[in-house]
């Protein structure tokens, strides 16, 4: 089952896109209100009639991502393969930033190095399964060491970023991340 914000002509006739969600399924569509869908939860993750395999994952890959700046701590590093498949890469605004667990150890091993701290926020914005895709939308505060660094091109000094993952699942490791962020992080 998948959600979908309306919009436009229907957004008007029966809400704000933030209020109103169209629930798509099997059967036919059934409308109904943010408040019913969410009610006592604090994420704003889409109600869904599967069961959701793969969020404890998620949750302990991006709680390791956050730790790895921390050098009291040590590098975490080679927990890499409790989350990620051997053949796992990362693919960041179309272009293969990370291919293989190597490659991927290099790419989280510069943490330290580059950040003071980066922080994935939770709860998430979106959390959707479908399969063995995973689709994860949330806020992450990156701080550089030098705070000149960009984390985004023509974006030097900003901490805060809008990111929309989508993850492929095999065996319960993680064989790509396909990401995009964007720079205006805390605005709905």
């Amino acid at each position: 089952m998948a959600t979908r914000p309306l919009c436009g002509d229907q957004g008007a006739r029966y809400g704000s896109c933030a209020a109103t969600k169209m629930i798509v399924g099997p059967a036919r569509p059934v409308l109904r209100q943010e408040s019913e869908l969410f009610s006592g939860r604090k994420d704003r993750s889409a109600a869904m009639d599967t069961t959701e395999r793969y969020r404890d994952l998620f949750h302990g890959m991006y709680t390791w991502v956050s730790g790895l700046c921390d050098v009291e701590k040590g590098s975490a590093v080679d927990e890499i393969h409790r989350y990620w498949a051997d053949d796992g890469r990362i693919v960041t605004f179309g272009r293969v930033k990370a291919a293989g667990i190597e490659a991927l150890r290099k790419h989280f091993e510069a943490f330290p190095e580059l950040y003071e701290k980066v922080e994935v926020r939770q709860p998430y914005y979106t959390y959707l399964e479908s399969g063995d895709r995973v689709v994860i939308e949330h806020d992450i505060l990156i701080r550089t060491r030098d705070g000149e660094h960009a984390v985004i091109a023509g974006e030097a000094g900003r901490e805060g970023f809008r990111v929309t993952s989508i993850f492929t699942v095999l065996d319960g490791r993680i064989t790509e991340m396909r990401e995009v962020a964007a720079v205006k992080a805390g605005e709905d």
